[in-house]
């Protein structure tokens, strides 16, 4: 994972946070219970199995990246036939590319686009979405994200 690009999610996930004070006292309460209370040098050892336990930050998390999505487009390719899209005809060789925002605020594909809400991904998977690319933070197919299971 990029450190920009995580770097990014998760200043917006702390804005929401911040913004939202039922869903940071939510987050905290989840954090307490699974990580507990710092020592006596401010520490929390944290283990990769405590990561599974924390549900709820994990939804904050991908709500930020859907929101404001850390990677604005997938990359772009180059049409080899004429396309008609809607209506709309693409002549050969045009660079064409997916602007994230439109699939992640989209009316189309999630409920509210616009508000700031991490239920949606609370207790679901992405075989619950109305779209498969709707969440494709970490793009797809052979494009895929290296850094997807780091992030």
């Amino acid at each position: 994972a990029g450190h920009d690009t995580t770097a990014f999610a998760l200043a917006v996930g702390l804005y929401f946070l911040c913004k939202n004070p039922e869903i940071q006292e939510k987050a905290r309460q989840e954090a307490l219970a699974v990580f507990g209370k710092p020592g006596a040098d401010k520490r929390v050892p944290i283990t990769h199995e405590q990561l599974k336990q924390i549900p709820f930050i994990e939804s904050i998390i991908k709500e930020a990246m859907r929101y404001y999505p850390s990677v604005s487009r997938l990359p772009s390719r180059i049409n080899q036939v004429e396309l008609e899209v809607n209506g709309i005809t693409i002549p050969k060789n045009q660079i064409l590319t997916l602007e994230m925002i439109h699939f992640s605020r989209s009316a189309k594909y999630w409920e509210n686009p616009d508000e700031f809400d991490p239920y949606r991904f609370y207790n679901t998977t992405t075989k619950d979405m109305k779209h498969s690319f709707a969440w494709s933070t970490f793009g797809g197919g052979q494009r895929l994200c290296i850094g997807k299971d780091f992030s």
